[in-house]
Parts: C-alpha cells; sequence; structure tokens
C-alpha cells in the first residue's frame, strides 16, 4: 500500500513538471544573464572564425593579405559567404544547446539559414561587382559592404530562428531584431568611419566581424530577456497573443 502511494506522488510530480515545462513553453523565450552571456562568448567565437576564415582564405588566394587588388572584393564575398554560413552553423547548434526548449525544428533552420545565406550571397554580389569594377578601390567602401553582408546575415539567421522554432512570438524576434540591427549598425559603423588605411583595415576586418556578432547577438538577447521579464512580473503577454 505504501508502495503505491509512493508511485501515485512521483506520477503526481511527473505530471506537475510535464504541466510545468508546457506552460513554459507557451509563453516567451525563457532567457537569463547566463544565457546572455554564453551567447555573446558564442558569437564572439563565431565572430573571430568568421574573421579569421576570411583573413587566411584571401591571403592563400591573393598571396598576401591586402585589400587593394581589384578583384579582392569579389573573393571576398565568396569567403565571406562560406565563413558566415560556417559561423551559423556553429550559432545554431550553440544556440540549441542553450536553450533547447526554444530552438526546436533544428533540421530545417539548418536548411533555411543555408538557404538564406546563399540567396543573400546572390543579393550582394552585384554590390561586390560594382565596388570591385571601381577604379582607385577605397578600402572603406568594401568594408563596408563586407559590413552590411555580416549584419543582413546576423539579421536573417535570427529571425528565421524566431519564425521557424517560435512562431508564436515572431513579432518579438521581428521588432527585437531591428533594433539590433539599428544599434548595432550605427555602433560599428561609427567606430570604424575613418577606416582608409589598408595596413589597419586588415585588423579592421577582424573587428567588423566579431563586434557585429557580439553586439548583435547581446542586443537581440537582452531585449528578449527584457520582454521575458516584463512577462514574468506583470503576466502580460503582449506579442504572443497576436496569433
Amino acid at each position: 500500500m505504501t508502495d503505491q502511494i509512493l508511485q501515485q506522488n512521483q506520477n503526481n510530480d511527473f505530471f506537475q513538471e510535464m504541466t510545468q515545462t508546457n506552460e513554459e513553453r507557451l509563453g516567451p523565450p525563457k532567457i537569463d544573464w547566463t544565457g546572455i552571456l554564453l551567447m555573446t562568448l558564442v558569437a564572439l567565437f563565431c565572430g573571430f572564425l568568421t574573421s579569421v576564415s576570411v583573413l587566411i582564405s584571401a591571403f592563400f588566394t591573393l598571396g598576401r593579405f591586402s585589400l587593394e587588388s581589384g578583384v579582392s572584393p569579389m573573393i571576398l564575398s565568396m569567403i565571406a559567404m562560406f565563413a558566415l554560413w560556417v559561423a551559423s552553423m556553429i550559432y545554431i547548434w550553440a544556440a540549441r544547446t542553450l536553450f533547447p526548449y526554444v530552438y526546436t525544428r533544428n533540421r530545417i533552420l539548418y536548411v533555411q539559414v543555408s538557404v538564406f545565406t546563399v540567396l543573400l550571397y546572390i543579393c550582394m554580389m552585384p554590390i561586390y561587382l560594382i565596388v570591385s569594377s571601381q577604379s582607385g578601390i577605397e578600402t572603406s567602401n568594401i568594408l563596408y559592404v563586407y559590413l552590411v553582408h555580416i549584419l543582413l546575415t546576423l539579421f536573417g539567421l535570427e529571425l528565421l530562428s524566431g519564425m521557424i522554432t517560435q512562431y508564436r512570438y515572431i513579432l518579438l524576434s521581428f521588432y527585437a531584431n531591428i533594433i539590433s540591427l539599428i544599434l548595432t549598425s550605427g555602433l560599428v559603423f561609427w567606430f570604424f568611419k575613418g577606416a582608409s588605411d589598408s595596413e589597419a583595415a586588415l585588423f579592421i576586418l577582424m573587428g567588423i566581424s566579431m563586434i557585429a556578432f557580439t553586439l548583435f547577438t547581446f542586443l537581440t538577447f537582452f531585449i528578449k530577456y527584457l520582454y521575458y521579464t516584463l512577462y514574468i512580473s506583470t503576466g502580460k503577454d503582449m506579442l504572443g497573443n497576436v496569433f
């Protein structure tokens, strides 16, 4: 009799945990400071990996670390596409590991992010072509185009993640990404505003990827954290009740 009561209590606890988990899944993404810090570190690593991949590939392709060659913008675009794709895959894997109840349907997410990366490269190619066809290419122009490429990749990566894994909160993902895109673009463009020296541009090229990845990720998850905190404090779910 005692064993049956204990078994029944264990079953009740199990179903209670399942109910709490389902309630959490129905609410906004549960983001805490630990998750923000870890995802920021992941973003920093992805930005570093992208920078190193671009520089090493450019060195083996051009035979030197330089952005002055007329063909370098097109080479940069192709290298950037593959480097950003690899970084995106690592980013998704890390996000899925840290937030398993938020980042679901991973196979679809991997495929769609890969498709987006290719489509974005096709859309960016004419811009790289225009830059490469200019006589007397300004290094700053190449860096600006490269920065736009990175920012749009991050925007699409996070937006697709929200659409596929947390479609009830697509508006939250959209607003968080828009704000992050505006703030990150303004800060990075301002920081690298005077980039014209080709020697310093190599270090700036590395810095752009790392700062863009880190800032964008931190701001996006911080905004989601603020919304989750508001939801816990007030019980209001303004963006989740849209659909």
